[in-house]
């Protein structure tokens, strides 16, 4: 699989990445979400990791671009509801 990971603590993200790459999964890494949309933008991903706290500001520029089935956009609006709640505490 193709992963884009999008975390703005460069350790983490390279935790992340590194462990995905040795389940023989292919990753390109963003630190912010402007670089993941540009990611997003230039290349087809078959998923996302994305740094939860940072969730709501991602929405606009990441999620609402990714073509997805209804099973997805559920699971999209779900994960929105989510980390609206968080970014309101």
């Amino acid at each position: 699989m193709k992963i884009l990971v999008i975390e703005d603590d460069e350790k983490i993200a390279q935790f992340i990445c590194v462990g995905l790459q040795r389940e023989g999964h292919t990753v390109d890494v963003a630190t912010t979400g402007t670089e993941g949309a540009g990611l997003l933008a230039g290349n087809r991903y078959d998923a996302a990791v994305l740094d939860i706290m940072r969730l709501a500001a991602y929405q606009i520029l990441f999620l609402d671009r990714v073509p997805a089935s209804a099973a997805v956009n559920e699971a999209v609006e779900q994960t929105k509801m989510i980390a609206n709640s968080h970014a309101a505490k």
